[in-house]
């Protein structure tokens, strides 16, 4: 079983060597990890599989075939990187938080509810909804509109399920 001195070690090596990447794997287990020359060095955990769970043997191949030979030569790393980061609460909250969404959210609000609120109200409620756990139990994804050009309209399903890949389309 991999463990936090299993990735100390990795990290420690990748440091003092230039690497800045890290995959630790018991042949079962896959942790991919980037190492961020800061101070103090630091790491963020870019994927996890395990290949004993069938049921996500699909997700493994599609995420495995970043670190092949071809991928990492085609810089495939620094495009895993880059969705790694853009899908973290922080830059999903900073897009949110972005005046071109708050605006957007001020106006279905003011028009779902016949009043007027501003910017700064909307901006308010946002952040109390980042900063708050809310609990998704019951929520379900709306239905989203029809795209043009024939693009697959996503079926409401558990908002954990499928919000990852609402954000990524």
């Amino acid at each position: 079983m991999l463990n936090e001195s299993h990735l100390r070690q990795a990290v420690n090596y990748g440091a003092n060597e230039g690497i800045e990447w890290a995959l630790l794997t018991n042949g079962k287990q896959f942790d991919f990890y980037k190492i961020l020359f800061e101070k103090p060095i630091q790491h963020k955990r870019v994927f996890s599989v395990d290949l004993t769970d069938s049921s996500s043997l699909k997700k493994a191949i599609e995420i495995l075939q970043y670190i092949s030979k071809d991928s990492v030569v085609k810089k495939g790393l620094d495009v895993l990187w880059n969705k790694s980061l853009a899908l973290t609460p922080t830059s999903i909250s900073k897009i949110l938080l972005s005046s071109d969404i708050v605006c957007l959210v001020r106006k279905s609000v003011n028009k779902m509810f016949d009043t007027k609120f501003t910017d700064d109200q909307i901006q308010e409620s946002v952040l109390k909804i980042i900063s708050e756990k809310v609990d998704l139990k019951d929520f379900k994804t709306p239905r989203l509109m029809k795209k043009e050009s024939g693009e697959k309209k996503l079926k409401p399903k558990d908002y954990s399920d499928n919000i990852v890949d609402q954000i990524s389309e």
